[in-house]
């Protein structure tokens, strides 16, 4: 079970409005890209520059590097955990209501957020300015055995959303956080268990990617501790809900173990953090 640890330093930080330092990183040129396994073992990877980012709210440290190809980026992600967690919201028997109920277990997670607009520095979920952003978020359960990452989309608004959390920003102003899929099928699906067939059910099934939200390949590996993710996208979809890379801009790229929605951490669920996830040092990313 991952543990939660709560840093005086962290809070301090994000209420005083400090933007956190951007690293920065660039992208190696490479003849063909990886295969997206998660095994960390093509040449491509070979010689190629690995950087440091601490993820602020969990305390750990995340491995980010990456090669293109001119058409397309390739992204690996490692970072140390303790446990390999591959199921999400697992549904429980409730013996006495006679209904299965969601249980506590939660996916590992890796979430890379890129914001729209370049001219935004602060795109964390307490800025003091609106934004969009671009969401590549890869999880264990719900999208890694069909080798993809969900792809979404992340508004960050002084008016008032549909289906979105209020938030308070660092200097006291009301926002709201909307988190919405792109266009298309995401690769899960609710699965409808009315009667009992067991003491737990999968929450969910899974289902082919269609459209915009099928556009990130991913796939992830948990080996002696560590999770090592690998993840392709086109540079540029062609859809408008996507960020289109260029190998000739710069852009910012923040990452996260954990989804990024606004919650408080929950003791009560396999992994508190779940749903807390922040951005902390960013990456300032430009291609060779």
């Amino acid at each position: 079970m991952n543990k939660i640890i709560f840093l005086f330093f962290t809070v301090s930080l994000a209420l005083s409005g400090i933007v956190y330092a951007q690293i920065p990183y660039a992208v190696k040129k490479v003849e063909s890209m990886p295969v997206i396994d998660g095994q960390d073992i093509d040449i491509q990877w070979q010689g190629v520059q690995e950087i440091k980012l601490l993820d602020t709210v969990a305390n750990h440290e995340l491995f980010f590097s990456a090669v293109h190809n001119g058409k397309s980026i390739a992204i690996k992600i490692r970072y140390p955990d303790l446990t390999e967690n591959r199921e999400h919201k697992t549904l429980v028997w409730n013996e006495t209501d006679s209904m299965y109920q969601t249980g506590s277990k939660r996916e590992d997670t890796i979430v890379l957020k890129w914001p729209m607009n370049k001219l935004i520095k602060d795109y964390r979920v307490d800025s003091n300015q609106p934004y969009h952003a671009d969401v590549w978020y890869w999880k264990a359960f719900r999208t890694d055995p069909l080798g993809y990452a969900d792809d979404k989309y992340q508004r960050y608004s002084k008016v008032p959303i549909k289906k979105a959390t209020r938030l308070r920003s660092k200097d006291g102003s009301v926002f709201f956080l909307q988190r919405i899929g792109d266009k298309g099928k995401s690769a899960y699906k609710n699965k409808f268990t009315l009667n009992h067939s067991g003491n737990e059910v999968a929450k969910y099934e899974h289902q082919k990617p269609t459209g915009s939200r099928s556009d990130i390949k991913a796939k992830g590996r948990w080996d002696d501790g560590f999770w090592t993710i690998e993840l392709l996208r086109l540079l540029d979809t062609g859809n408008a809900d996507d960020i289109s890379l260029s190998v000739d801009e710069t852009y910012i790229l923040g990452l996260s173990r954990y989804e990024i929605a606004g919650r408080k951490p929950k003791k009560s669920i396999e992994i508190p953090l779940f749903g807390s996830g922040e951005v902390g040092e960013s990456i300032n990313l430009s291609f060779q």
